[in-house]
C-alpha cells in the first residue's frame, strides 16, 4: 500500500473543479491544473473538460454557457446539479430531491452480510417492475416519510434494511438543493410545492429527468438469447453490478440504461442503474445528429442510433427543437413560466414517453 494517500485532485473526478475554475476566469482549466504541485493528469482534465461540453456547461470555446453558470452555484457534480434544475423545470421537483440527495450522500439500504438476501429483496420491492434503483430509494425514502408521520420511522427502517440515519441526512439535503435552487430563480417558495410537482408521480417522466441528469452515462441493452448483455460507449460490455435491482432482471423492456457511475472490481460495473426508453434520450439526451450512412439519428458520435420512418424523425426533431427552445429561455430566464409559456410543448413531450407502453 502507498505510504500516503493520493492528494484528493489525484483520486476525485474534475467535472466540478473545472467549472469553478471557469466561473473564478482562472484560464483554461488544462493550464491552471497544470501548475498543481501534483497536478492531474492532461487527459483526465481533457475528459472533464470534454464531458462539460457535452451536458452544455461548456460551449466549444470552453467558456461557460448560461447552464453552466447556474451549475456553478450548485455545490454538487454537474449532472446531479443539472438533474435538479431539470426536475425544477419539468414539474418532478420532489423525485429529483430525493435522488439528488442520495446520489450526493449515500444510499440509505443497508446491506448485512448475514442478511443480504432479505435486503435485496426488501429493496426489490421498493422498485416493483421499474428496473431501476432510482425509483427504489425513492420509493424507500417516500415510504419513510410516511412512516415518520405515523410514527412508526425506526420499526420501517428495521424492517426494510434502511438507515434512519442516511435518510435524514437526505431530509436535510432536499431542504439545502430547494434554497438553492430558489436562490437563483428556480423555485418560487411561494407558490408551494404543488406548482413544482405536476409530475411528480409520473415515473416515466422521472425517469426522463434521470436521463437528462445522468447523460452521458448511457448503456445499451441488447439481447443475448435468454438474457441481455450491456454495452457502453467507453469500455465495451460491462455488468451490472451485484447490488443494483437489475442484478436479478434477465430481460430489460426498454432498450438503454442510464447510470450513476462505472466501478473495477472483478469485472467493470456500473452502479445505480434505471431503464430508460428511445424517447427519453431522443427528448431529454444529447444533441440529434443526422446519421451519415443512413436514415435515422445519432448521438454520442454515432454510438447511438435510432431509426424510424422520416415522419416520425422529423416530427421528433420539431418537438426537440421546440424543448431545447423552451429550455434556453428558462435556463437564461429563471422566472419565465414554462408551464405555461411551453404548456402544448411539454404535454407532447410527455404523451411522447408515455407511448412504448410500458406501464410501472
Amino acid at each position: 500500500m502507498l505510504q500516503y494517500q493520493l492528494p484528493e485532485i489525484l483520486r476525485t473526478p474534475l467535472q466540478e473543479l473545472c467549472l469553478q475554475i471557469k466561473s473564478l476566469q482562472l484560464g483554461t482549466a488544462g493550464s491552471f491544473l497544470a501548475k498543481a504541485l501534483q497536478p492531474p493528469d492532461s487527459l483526465a482534465v481533457q475528459n472533464a473538460i470534454e464531458l462539460l461540453k457535452t451536458i452544455g456547461a461548456l460551449d466549444d470555446r470552453e467558456e461557460l454557457t448560461p447552464l453552466g453558470r447556474h451549475l456553478c452555484t450548485l455545490p454538487l457534480d454537474p449532472n446531479i446539479g443539472k438533474m435538479l434544475l431539470m426536475g425544477s423545470i419539468f414539474q418532478c421537483l420532489n423525485p429529483a430531491l430525493t435522488i439528488a440527495a442520495a446520489l450526493a450522500h449515500r444510499d440509505p439500504f443497508v446491506m448485512p452480510i448475514e442478511r443480504k438476501e432479505e435486503a435485496d429483496a426488501a429493496k426489490r420491492s421498493f422498485a416493483g417492475d421499474s428496473c431501476s434503483d432510482h425509483i427504489a430509494l425513492l420509493k424507500a425514502f417516500e415510504g419513510w416519510k410516511e412512516a415518520k408521520r405515523n410514527g412508526n420511522d425506526r420499526a420501517f427502517c428495521w424492517e426494510n434494511f434502511l438507515s434512519p440515519v442516511t435518510l435524514q441526512m437526505m431530509e436535510d439535503m432536499r431542504m439545502q438543493f430547494l434554497d438553492l435552487l430558489a436562490g437563483i430563480g428556480f423555485v418560487d417558495k411561494s407558490r408551494g410545492p404543488a406548482a413544482y410537482n405536476q409530475y411528480g408521480q409520473d415515473l416515466e417522466m422521472v425517469c426522463a429527468i434521470l436521463c437528462a441528469g445522468m447523460y452521458p452515462n448511457v448503456v445499451q441493452c441488447k439481447r443475448r438469447g435468454k438474457r441481455s448483455a450491456f454495452y457502453t460507449k467507453e469500455v465495451g460490455k460491462v455488468d451490472i453490478h451485484p447490488a443494483s435491482v437489475n442484478a436479478a432482471v434477465h430481460l430489460f423492456p426498454l432498450p438503454y440504461m442510464v447510470y450513476s457511475e462505472k466501478v473495477k472490481t472483478t469485472s467493470i460495473f456500473i452502479r445505480d442503474s434505471t431503464n430508460i426508453s428511445d424517447y427519453a434520450l431522443l427528448l431529454f439526451g444529447g444533441n440529434l445528429i443526422p446519421s451519415k450512412t443512413s436514415e435515422g439519428i445519432e448521438m454520442l458520435d454515432g454510438y447511438l442510433h435510432f431509426s424510424a420512418s422520416k415522419s416520425v424523425l422529423d416530427l421528433i426533431r420539431k418537438l426537440r427543437g421546440e424543448l431545447d427552445k423552451l429550455l434556453n429561455r428558462k435556463i437564461e430566464e429563471p422566472g419565465f413560466d414554462i408551464s405555461r409559456e411551453g404548456k402544448g410543448v411539454v404535454t407532447a413531450a410527455v404523451e411522447l414517453l408515455h407511448s412504448h407502453n410500458i406501464r410501472y
